[in-house]
């Protein structure tokens, strides 16, 4: 009996331990719970006392043991504070990523690009907060920011400081072309070529505000192949813009724009377009824009007088940001009432046939584009369907010398990609490659084209 009680005092208090274990003291994770919070209670009071080195040691420990979105921010709070900004632009870029609609972890982000140098993104950061932003602090912080970035000329007045902004931008570029395509009709000539472009672009705004300003522009632009001449494009336009503030969500412009424009060296229209629209803020990140343009157009040229007249167009935009990347959806409808052009052919046995080239048309366009941006790269993938349908039957006389009666219809079908990289503050390349698909009722305006451009571009 002695023997039994020996053995069994030593389970007895074994089970009293397992007991007192389970029942009257913490468990490991109640205890490292504890200390957890303790830990985090004296990082927060390190923080506030301004010791933000203390807190970064806490709350890298807090991060180590387990990471949080909120044991990120703390830490890159803390490394800003320790002005450590590529640590902090590095968290802040991930936790953007996370929730792109945080407006204050995107402000943080701009605020740490601007330290380390990043002008345009920061730039671009604020333009969008400035704009969208649903706090009125986050927005009148990136307002406040994004004056100071575009202010930074001292030889400006006070005024100007506070206001105005120019936008000074040429682009040069090359490339090739395995289908060149008439820019009046659209026909195609089958024939391959290299070509050279130059653009030249002016911009200013009234105020960095853009739902209380006005907007003049200008542009310069002219392409040469080394070939096809009779297809080289000339293009100079100028035109101003006002916009007007609804409400914080919804925004109204009024403009007008001229332009004159040269095919091969030969003048070819005068234009005139009348544009009002819109954008709704649907949501912070989400926009749609509605626009009416009327077009009135002259010819430079009598042999482009078919192609003078007017046109209506309707358009509808939807817009989406999320982190680095942007979404866009556009339905455009155009309505072109042109002159059209008839004439007479005359074949080798002397007929005469009369004939007819409508060039107005009832014109439905989707385009569809996604966007990534992130570290001076840039990547746009982008696709647009159109079918054009002519108001009047084409009446011509084909290889054969058959009179032909034939109702044109296109679909046209665009895609591309475009990649930026931009090497400094100004100076910007650029690749891109377009495939266009036209498939039409009438063969000569049949055409593949492949187009592959580099850009070297500089912008003030």
């Amino acid at each position: 009996m002695r023997r039994i009680n020996r053995i069994s005092q030593p389970i007895a208090q074994f089970i009293l331990l397992l007991l007192l274990f389970h029942v009257g003291l913490p468990s490991y994770a109640q205890a490292s719970l504890v200390y957890e919070q303790e830990l985090a209670r004296q990082a927060k009071q390190d923080f506030k006392a301004g010791n933000y080195r203390q807190a970064l040691n806490k709350y890298s420990r807090i991060d180590a043991k387990e990471s949080t979105y909120t044991s990120r921010y703390n830490l890159a709070v803390c490394h800003y504070k320790l002005k450590n900004w590529q640590q902090a632009y590095s968290i802040f870029s991930e936790l953007h990523l996370q929730d792109p609609a945080n407006e204050q972890i995107h402000l943080n982000l701009a605020l740490s690009a601007n330290r380390l140098g990043k002008d345009k993104e920061a730039l671009d950061h604020f333009e969008l907060l400035a704009t969208i932003a649903e706090s009125d602090v986050i927005a009148a912080l990136a307002y406040q920011q994004l004056r100071q970035l575009t202010s930074s000329k001292q030889t400006l007045s006070i005024k100007q400081l506070k206001s105005s902004r120019w936008i000074l931008s040429a682009a040069i570029g090359a490339g090739s072309d395995d289908n060149v395509v008439s820019p009046v009709d659209d026909g195609a000539s089958t024939q391959s070529d290299t070509f050279f472009e130059q653009n030249l672009y002016a911009g200013w705004y009234s105020s960095v505000d853009f739902n209380n300003s006005w907007f003049i522009d200008s542009v310069w632009y002219s392409s040469q192949y080394s070939e096809i001449s009779e297809y080289d494009v000339g293009v100079f336009g100028a035109g101003v813009r006002k916009y007007f503030s609804l409400s914080n969500k919804h925004r109204l412009h009024i403009g007008v724009r001229v332009d004159q424009s040269s095919i091969g060296g030969n003048g070819y229209l005068n234009s005139v377009y009348f544009d009002l629209g819109t954008r709704h803020k649907l949501n912070r990140l989400d926009s749609l824009r509605f626009s009416i343009r009327l077009q009135d157009s002259e010819d430079r040229n009598e042999l482009y007088q078919g192609l003078a007249g007017t046109s209506f167009r309707v358009s509808a935009d939807y817009w989406k940001y999320t982190g680095h990347h942007r979404w866009r959806l556009r339905y455009r409808y155009d309505q072109d009432d042109k002159n059209d052009d008839s004439g007479t052919y005359t074949d080798d046995l002397d007929n005469t046939f009369n004939t007819f080239t409508s060039y107005s048309a009832a014109r439905h366009s989707l385009h569809a584009s996604w966007t990534y941006e992130k570290n001076n790269w840039r990547t746009q993938f982008f696709t647009s369907y159109r079918d054009s349908q002519y108001i009047d039957p084409h009446i011509y006389v084909d290889d054969t010398s058959n009179l032909l009666n034939i109702l044109r219809e296109d679909q046209k079908i665009s895609t591309g990609l475009l990649i930026s990289r931009n090497l400094s503050r100004t100076w910007s390349l650029d690749f891109e490659f377009t495939n266009t698909d036209n498939r039409s009722t009438i063969d000569q305006y049949d055409y593949n084209q492949n187009i592959v451009s580099l850009t070297l571009s500089w912008q003030n």
